[in-house]
């Protein structure tokens, strides 16, 4: 009987060479492990470094940075807010990524929109309103890296 057992639980194990999970985060300007590195103060400092860029180019962005790019923004867990936070979260991540269509292919845009992804998940929370501001561009690097994202 132990001799099954055993044939059993070495079924069930991996192969040597089969490949392992990966660990890491994700992230459209650093690879996964990378980015597991890179704590969250600096993807802040860089995602508001591209919003205020994106400001410059157009005044519309302007309201959006009390919801998602202060330093109170920058402090609030999603998963930790209740549902009238996180409607109003997403209705702000909605107008940024409306907005981000004309500008989509810029840096300043990915590095705010690093931000949203690390901070806010925006990557599975915002799906539709990511694509839809980054369909235009099917075609390039920059839409291929959102899809990996």
């Amino acid at each position: 009987m132990a001799s099954t057992l055993k044939q059993q639980l070495a079924a069930l194990q991996p192969a040597p060479n089969a490949k392992k999970l990966k660990s890491g985060k994700p992230s459209l300007l650093f690879d996964f492990r990378t980015a597991a590195d890179v704590d969250l103060q600096a993807i802040y400092e860089l995602g508001s470094a591209g919003f205020e860029e994106l400001v410059l180019l157009e005044p519309r962005y302007a309201p959006l940075r009390e919801p998602l790019f202060s330093r109170v923004a920058a402090s609030v867990s999603r998963d930790q807010q209740p549902p009238e936070v996180v409607a109003r979260l997403d209705a702000a991540i909605d107008e940024f990524c409306c907005l981000l269509t004309q500008h989509f292919l810029l840096p300043a845009a990915f590095k705010a929109l690093e931000f949203l992804i690390r901070r806010f998940k925006a990557n599975e929370h915002n799906i539709d309103s990511l694509m839809l501001a980054a369909l235009p561009y099917h075609g390039t690097n920059e839409f291929v890296r959102l899809l990996q994202v």
